[in-house]
């Protein structure tokens, strides 16, 4: 099985931040609606689940490695979904590591995009880590 399907990254996410990953795929997991509110239901949910909560701000994490394409490019479009929606009525974040997002320009081409959205962080494992937000 693909190592990147098998939470190997939220695993090390978890470890090297010291953060917990919010469970998946049940009820109590945190979506957002076109509208922008929280999803009673995911079949009401637009966007992906939250990953985790940090400093009152829901984020989602990506790890994405050396390859272009469909699948990375599905995972830039949900991120943004992501953001877009959430930011409407909450704090949200799109915490994103990797080749994809950094030597392929797209966590920079996410900062341009939200850079006038005031509920809107983007940044990395190593920023949260560190403290930078």
């Amino acid at each position: 099985k693909d190592p990147i399907k098998q939470n190997i990254c939220e695993k090390f996410f978890c470890s090297y931040t010291g953060l917990s990953i919010l469970p998946q795929g049940n009820k109590n997991s945190i979506r957002f609606t076109k509208e922008g509110t929280i999803a009673s239901s995911k079949k009401d949910a637009y966007t992906k689940a939250v990953d985790f909560v940090y400093n009152d701000r829901y984020f989602t994490q990506k790890y994405t490695g050396a390859n272009i394409g469909g699948a990375q490019d599905n995972q830039y479009k949900d991120v943004v979904d992501f953001l877009i929606y959430g930011s409407l009525y909450n704090k949200v974040g799109a915490c994103v590591d990797g080749w994809y997002w950094e030597e392929h320009g797209k966590k920079q081409e996410l900062k341009e995009l939200f850079r006038d959205n005031q509920n809107v962080i983007i940044c990395s494992a190593e920023d949260i880590k560190g403290g930078h937000i």
